[in-house]
C-alpha cells in the first residue's frame, strides 16, 4: 500500500496480529481489509490477486498447503506472484501448470521463493 498498490488484504488467525495490522495501517494512513481467518479457508472465497505474499509458521506444513489451495481455487492472476517466505530448509514443490516455482533468495536462515502463473 506504502508503495501504491490499489489494495491490500491482511489475513491471519491470531487476535493479536490482526490487531497490529490494524494499528500500522492507521498509524501510516492506510486503508486495507484485514481478516481475521486462517488463510486455507480464505482462499475458498477471496477473489483474485495480482500478488500474494505467504509467510505461514515456518515448519508447520501450511505454506504446501495454501499453495494448492491457490492452485485449486485459482486465485492468482495471470502473470500474477507468489512469494513464500519459508526457513532455508523447506522446499516448494513443484507447482502444476500454468503456477511455476521461479527464482528463490536465501536472506540467512530465510528464503524467499518467487512462484507465479504464466499469461
Amino acid at each position: 500500500l506504502s508503495r501504491g498498490a490499489k489494495s491490500a488484504v491482511f489475513v491471519d488467525e491470531s487476535g493479536e496480529a490482526i490487531k497490529i495490522v490494524k494499528n500500522n495501517l492507521t498509524h501510516c494512513g492506510l486503508t486495507g481489509e484485514v481478516a481475521r481467518n486462517d488463510a486455507v479457508s480464505f482462499l475458498e472465497h477471496c477473489g483474485k490477486f495480482d500478488l500474494v505474499f505467504l509467510d505461514p509458521p515456518y515448519k508447520s506444513g501450511l505454506m504446501e498447503a495454501v499453495l494448492r489451495k491457490i492452485i485449486q481455487f485459482d486465485i492468482l492472476s495471470d502473470g500474477g506472484i507468489i512469494i513464500c517466505e519459508t526457513n532455508i530448509e523447506t522446499e516448494i514443490p513443484p507447482l502444476t501448470n500454468p503456477y511455476f516455482v521461479g527464482r528463490v533468495y536465501k536472506y540467512g536462515k530465510v528464503k524467499l521463493t518467487v512462484c507465479g502463473k504464466k499469461t
